[in-house]
């Protein structure tokens, strides 16, 4: 990674506001579920995981910049 990538990730996660939990469902259908806190949303998603290790789950926060008309999803490692 380029050091302008790097600092422009940073930025990113620093302006998240939130995070979403977001398990497929099948054809189209999601289950979202908000947390504000990332500790809470790793902690639920690990929960699904273990329950079912082949969900279709995934973590982002959600980064709201106040330079960006809009927010921008931030995928989370887990």
């Amino acid at each position: 990674m380029i050091q302008e990538e790097i600092n422009y990730n940073q930025y990113l996660i620093d302006n998240i506001t939130h995070y979403l939990v977001t398990t497929f469902l099948g054809r189209g259908q999601y289950e979202k579920i908000r947390f504000d806190v990332f500790e809470q949303a790793k902690s639920y998603y690990l929960k699904l995981k273990e329950d079912n290790p082949c969900t279709q789950t995934v973590v982002y926060g959600i980064s709201e910049p106040k330079e960006k008309p809009y927010a921008i999803n931030v995928f989370m490692e887990i």
